[in-house]
């Protein structure tokens, strides 16, 4: 279990923005490890640190041993060592692969208060920069601001790691292909609109949401890999986010209700799960928005961190069920004399759409996990597009299942159960009262 919480500490950034500016303030903190980033850096890399207002107090009658405190940097080989210090509280100093940048050591001249120190990285790797205090019964206050970043070929300073994230040009492709996909949707609509539902609207506003959501994560990335900051991107990136993750999961607990298609109105069961799956995407979005407001620096960072991961595979597991319950009513319906043929094709359809889901959720949310953890991180961004891929192939999927269109198998055969049954009661005889 230990092992899972560090891996998910450890690769949580995999998706979003590494290597931006972090301006932080510590306040009081006793924490005998912080991990403040982790960054691939290519062969002339650079650790930038600069602290200020720097103060440490402590509890213990001992002098305070200033050595056993500051910042470090170690490669990917060290992630035993630092898996024991994240869990067992233990100090690492001395350990193999764990080296200084700035020990505390150099602020022994109390008249010091500040400090900057800039560090090459010679050796292409995965490196984690993070703050250790092995000085027991001791806490620190300081401002610290941290640069991470590679030089690119003109000599300037690139803050975005390439081997986490897909280059913008492929996240601007992504976000023209939505809306392209969008644009596509609206003219199935429009073509098609006597057969258009509730439901189709919703899905056109998801579709939109989503193109948005990508270009604003693209911007974002940009201003980071120029200027280190994103320049207010990531807020309106983070409330996309928001509004995308819980139009996905209303959307597709819709869906697969039948409402609006189906049945439209939804039975009390149905807006059960509906409401139970806006709420726990409501608090995963939560613990997304706090951990990359906050930091590393929150209180019991790690615990958001696993209720962010759990809460976000439990409620893409409740999505599912709505469409297992519709799939168990249609095959109670087929066992009505006349309606095998129509609960036949709607079968068809709802299960397309449980295989979707089902494939959505144990690849894209179990298997790109899985994948991450055991994946050199020289290779982590196959699986950044692998997960964009197999999103898109469930959006693709499930829009083409549920499109408006006329040649739709249960509207047609509704119509023809319809006339059916009129010429059944016009071939009745009918009573002669005498």
């Amino acid at each position: 279990m230990e092992v899972i919480v560090v891996c998910l500490l450890l690769i949580f950034h995999i998706p979003l923005m590494n290597g931006e500016i972090q301006h932080l303030d510590v306040l009081s903190e006793s924490r005998n490890v912080i991990m403040f980033e982790d960054f691939g850096f290519s062969k002339g890399g650079y650790i930038s640190i600069s602290l200020s207002s720097v103060f440490m107090s402590s509890t213990s009658t001992n002098p305070v041993n200033s050595s056993l405190m500051g910042f470090f940097y170690a490669p990917s080989p060290a992630f035993d060592a630092l898996e024991d210090a994240l869990f067992n509280n233990s100090c690492i100093l001395g350990k193999p692969f764990i080296s200084p940048i700035v020990t505390f050591n150099e602020l022994s001249n109390f008249s010091i208060t500040s400090i900057n120190k800039t560090i090459p990285i010679t050796s292409p790797d995965l490196y984690y920069v993070f703050f250790l205090n092995c000085a027991p019964q001791t806490s620190i206050s300081m401002q610290v601001n941290l640069e991470t970043y590679n030089l690119n070929p003109k000599g300037k300073k690139d803050f975005i790691d390439e081997h986490f994230i897909v280059s913008p040009a492929i996240g601007f492709s992504l976000s023209a292909l939505y809306f392209i996909f969008l644009l596509l949707w609206i003219y199935a609509c429009y073509k098609n609109r006597p057969f258009v539902h509730r439901i189709h609207i919703f899905m056109m506003a998801l579709l939109l949401v989503k193109s948005l959501e990508l270009f604003s994560r693209d911007e974002t990335q940009c201003f980071v890999r120029f200027t280190g900051t994103p320049h207010g991107w990531d807020i309106i990136w983070l409330a996309l986010t928001f509004i995308r993750t819980l139009l996905f999961d209303i959307v597709f607990v819709l869906m697969g209700s039948g409402w609006s298609l189906l049945t439209p109105c939804l039975p009390d069961i149905q807006k059960l799960v509906l409401a139970l799956s806006v709420l726990m995407q409501i608090v995963v979005d939560i613990c997304f928005i706090v951990m990359q407001g906050m930091g590393p620096l929150i209180e019991n960072y790690s615990y958001w961190v696993v209720t962010f991961y759990a809460v976000d595979f439990s409620c893409s597991m409740w999505i599912v069920f709505p469409v297992s319950h519709t799939i168990d009513n249609l095959r109670e319906s087929s066992k009505t004399e006349g309606k095998e043929a129509i609960t036949s094709f709607q079968l068809t359809l709802f299960c397309s759409i449980y295989i979707c889901l089902q494939a959505y959720v144990y690849m894209e949310k179990l298997g790109i996990f899985i994948l991450r953890i055991f994946l050199s991180y020289k290779f982590w961004w196959v699986s950044v597009i692998l997960e964009q891929a197999i999103e898109g192939g469930v959006y693709m999927l499930a829009f083409y299942t549920f499109r408006p269109n006329e040649k739709n198998d249960y509207f047609v055969l509704e119509e023809r159960q319809g006339e059916e049954e009129l010429v059944t009661v016009s071939s009745m005889p009918t009573s002669v009262v005498v």
